[in-house]
């Protein structure tokens, strides 16, 4: 019978942690999580085409795009403070992500 080994979770885990450009690819999903989240608590069903933007960005800088629109809408829906609040929070993670260099 043969046996075949797995890898550790450790060194598995160590792997993809050194995988080039990681950090970026990390901070890409977060933002997007945000803004999805961010997106859906906000604006619900009228945030739909902000929605399907969000999940057609294939980059920081794509996801970087919808931050303006999508802070236009939360003004007309909440008021200026809520957005300046939402734009300021989706901008300084950006800059987080962009940190982070290249992929």
């Amino acid at each position: 019978m043969m046996t075949i080994s797995t890898p550790e979770p450790e060194a598995e885990s160590e792997h993809f942690n050194s995988a080039p450009g990681l950090p970026r690819f990390k901070a890409f999903h977060a933002l997007y999580a945000y803004l999805v989240e961010r997106n859906t608590a906000l604006l619900g069903l009228r945030g739909l085409r902000f929605h399907l933007r969000i999940e057609q960005a294939t980059t920081l800088e794509e996801l970087q795009t919808t931050i303006g629109p999508l802070s236009e809408a939360v003004e007309k829906r909440y008021g200026l403070n809520a957005a300046k609040k939402f734009k300021r929070e989706s901008e300084r993670r950006i800059r987080l992500a962009l940190a982070k260099g290249p992929d």
